[in-house]
């Protein structure tokens, strides 16, 4: 089977955008009282976050590959500009998780915030090594499975939010 870079692109931004809009579906149906806590907000966000911008990154991939822009500079380009996702997203997780309020910040699973944040990480050295012409043949490959580990984390985050719905004490 022979699928060309735009074809594996295009799907990332469908599966992201399906993504995201069940997201904000399962958010109303959630929500529909109007309560929202800091660690539901936190969550919700954290998911657009990772669920959306593989989306808008492999937009921005397709639109680089149909420039006259040379292949390995537009895949390199895309790590970085991936890498950087990656590293904000991991800041902004990491930071807000630590804002939350002590009794919501227990309801966010130790092992399951490491396991993500691990999996991005990886995702991250990957990109580096993208970034710096190591396996220079696989510049694409390693660019499009750190846009599927993100989306993988966003899956872990969605799946949660809808089957991990813990109560929170207020004693």
């Amino acid at each position: 089977m022979d699928i060309s870079s735009a074809d594996l692109l295009l799907g990332i931004s469908e599966f992201s955008i399906g993504l995201a809009g069940f997201s904000g579906i399962v958010a109303a149906l959630a929500h529909r009282s109007g309560n929202w806590v800091q660690v539901d907000r936190y969550r919700i966000g954290n998911l657009l976050y990772s669920g959306l911008s593989p989306g808008f990154l492999a937009f921005f991939a397709l639109g680089l590959n149909a420039s006259d822009i040379e292949p390995d500079i537009t895949w390199k380009f895309s790590a970085g500009t991936l890498a950087l996702v990656l590293s904000y997203g991991m800041f902004v997780t990491v930071y807000g998780r630590k804002k939350l309020p002590d009794k919501e910040r227990v309801l966010i699973s130790i092992p399951v915030f490491y396991i993500q944040r691990m999996i991005s990480l990886i995702a991250l050295v990957f990109q580096l090594i993208a970034i710096f012409g190591l396996y220079s043949e696989y510049i694409f490959t390693i660019f499009y499975f750190g846009l599927v580990a993100q989306l993988f984390v966003a899956t872990i985050q969605f799946v949660r939010i809808i089957f991990v719905r813990p109560k929170i004490d207020d004693s």
